[in-house]
């Protein structure tokens, strides 16, 4: 189609344009060329929250920001369920090979490096937006495959990307999925042999590195999951997601204050991160600093009035220091969220027998036994609470100390 025909017909573009240059070379030429919307964004952030609406065809932006890295930008945007379809054209100052790399794992129309005219980048986003417009067989097949993966369809998954592997041997992306498919099925040895191919061969994939981090923790390597990690951090530093996955691995190492530090970086990042606010709840229970988890959990619970987990470890640790009337009112609070979570009916039940509130401590086992007729342990507490004579409080605590 010649430069004047309509070769974007109907596209909806998204453009980061900090300084309005690309308005000024774009805007008339893609109207022309029957675009039907072009949006522009000031800065990374609102282009990446104008993004999410999915009301986008073909996104625009630079691959280095000033809060966010390359990788980070583009790693930060996949995640989004609303972007996986978009097209996707970079502007960079410099296209490296380890970027080339990224571009199907993923999914990127294409870089034009800087200085570009006009023609140049109009060239590079009509290829994008036909290729978003007429899928190649193999692209079909890649989409197909992670639709199989999103429906626990683990094996027939790992049949297609096998497939495609035979069909193009250099292919990042299918090799990357099947390294997803056999994570699933369990197969962990093959599954780390791929994403340590993967990153070898595109050293820049923060993902490969995500996954490779969760294998070799699965297989209890600590060393390999901080090394990991470590790369990660380098690669997406201004992404809280890392900095949790980082604090945990701490934490599960004995090294407290390193993961202290970790999740804080995670929250100054974003304050109402509920992953970071776990793991910080942990920190401090682990070192018997009560009070503040009380209050970082109720601080929590105004942000994220769903969540019973906090509520739950703190009844744990109030009820192993024997601080059992607290411990009773964490798990109210929990119950107030989930009153039909067998788990934490079993939990609060315990805290009722310890307390001698045998009554209570029967209605909530029954419901619990209601909800979950194969719960051992609320069998073994029931039983308990039938004994003859009833066991005094001492023999109680001791059966839970």
């Amino acid at each position: 189609m010649n430069a004047t025909g309509p070769r974007f017909r109907s596209a909806r573009f998204l453009v980061l344009d900090p300084d309005d240059l690309l308005q000024s070379m774009l805007h008339a030429p893609l109207r022309a060329q029957g675009a039907a919307r072009v949006t522009y964004a000031p800065d990374a952030r609102a282009w990446l929250r104008a993004a999410a609406s999915g009301e986008h065809d073909l996104l625009v932006a630079d691959w280095d920001q000033p809060d966010l890295r390359g990788v980070e930008f583009v790693d930060r945007l996949r995640r989004v369920d609303a972007l996986r379809d978009a097209a996707l054209v970079l502007l960079a100052d410099e296209v490296t090979p380890p970027m080339r790399a990224l571009e199907e794992l993923y999914d990127i129309g294409g870089f034009v490096q800087k200085p570009f005219t006009t023609q140049a980048l109009l060239a590079a986003l009509a290829a994008a937006w036909q290729r978003r417009q007429n899928p190649t067989e193999f692209a079909l097949l890649l989409k197909r495959g992670w639709q199989l993966l999103e429906a626990d369809a683990f094996d027939k998954a790992l049949l297609v990307y096998n497939w495609l592997r035979q069909l193009d041997p250099a292919s990042l992306a299918a090799l990357y999925g099947a390294g997803e498919a056999l994570t699933a099925q369990g197969q962990l040895a093959d599954a780390r042999a791929i994403f340590e191919e993967v990153v070898e061969r595109s050293p820049l994939c923060a993902k490969a590195y995500g996954k490779l981090s969760d294998v070799a923790r699965a297989q209890d390597d600590p060393e390999a999951v901080f090394r990991v990690l470590q790369r990660l951090v380098e690669l997406t530093p201004n992404t809280p997601d890392t900095w949790v996955r980082l604090a945990r691995q701490h934490f599960h190492a004995g090294e407290v204050t390193s993961a202290e530090r970790a999740v804080q970086r995670a929250l100054r990042l974003n304050p109402a991160l509920w992953e970071a606010t776990l793991v910080l709840t942990e920190l401090l229970l682990a070192q018997d600093r009560l009070p503040e988890a009380t209050e970082l959990a109720d601080a929590a619970r105004r942000h994220h009035p769903g969540q019973t987990d906090l509520f739950n470890n703190l009844g744990i640790a109030f009820r192993k220091r024997g601080q059992l009337d607290q411990a009773s009112r964490a798990y109210e609070t929990a119950l107030s969220i989930q009153p039909d979570n067998p788990v934490l009916l079993y939990n609060a039940a315990v805290v009722d027998f310890l307390l001698e509130a045998d009554d209570q401590a029967r209605a909530r086992l029954a419901r619990a036994l209601t909800l979950r007729a194969d719960f051992a342990s609320a069998r073994r507490l029931g039983a308990l609470l039938a004994s003859k004579p009833p066991l005094d409080r001492a023999a109680r605590a001791a059966l839970f100390a």
